[in-house]
């Protein structure tokens, strides 16, 4: 017979672009810990051998996502992979729950990691072009109440599609550096 476990949450322990999810599942240890919940003792075994958190509690792979379990006849909670978690759960509506939150956090790890990099592609062509810079800091000239508003607008419509996307295409490029000459933005940056 298995022991009946109920989950804390699912983690994404890899990622690094946000280290909030290290965050969240390092105080639902402690919210565990606290209640009551020791490690198990094989993960705490696992840990004395040197290795990492990022580790599963029953089979030892080194794992990016991973379940934090509360054993409730054993007492005891631990970090689980997802082929893990079928072992050890009975229940068909906790395996279920697990599957989903195990698809969605890697739904969201690979959509933030493709805003992230068009962010980095964004932030390249910036340094490449002075207009686009400009049109990126536009959104805080419109908030001095400048007398370009509409023109700052546009420049800012500009970067937001631009940053979305990962890079501005020529025509945008060659209309933001239009606006930003006409409102005399474009000779300071030489």
């Amino acid at each position: 017979m298995r022991a009946s476990y109920s989950y804390q949450g699912v983690y994404d322990l890899g990622t690094a672009t946000d280290p909030g999810t290290r965050l969240e599942h390092t105080w639902g240890e402690a919210e565990l810990v606290a209640a009551g919940y020791p490690r198990h003792p094989s993960a705490r075994q696992s840990q004395q051998e040197g290795t990492q958190r990022g580790r599963c509690g029953v089979c030892g792979h080194s794992v990016r996502y991973v379940a934090l379990l509360r054993g409730h006849d054993l007492r005891a909670f631990l970090d689980v992979c997802e082929p893990c978690c079928a072992t050890l759960t009975e229940s068909e509506l906790l395996l279920v729950d697990l599957t989903r939150e195990f698809r969605e956090l890697r739904y969201h790890a690979a959509r933030e990691h493709g805003r992230w990099r068009a962010r980095a592609s964004f932030e390249q062509q910036c340094e490449q072009e002075p207009a686009l810079l400009w049109a990126s800091y536009a959104c805080n000239l419109i908030a001095t109440g400048g007398r370009h508003d509409r023109t700052l607008r546009t420049l800012a419509s500009i970067a937001g599609q631009a940053e979305r996307v990962g890079a501005a295409t020529q025509s945008q490029l060659a209309y933001a550096r239009a606006l930003a000459e006409r409102i005399g933005l474009e000779p300071s940056l030489r």
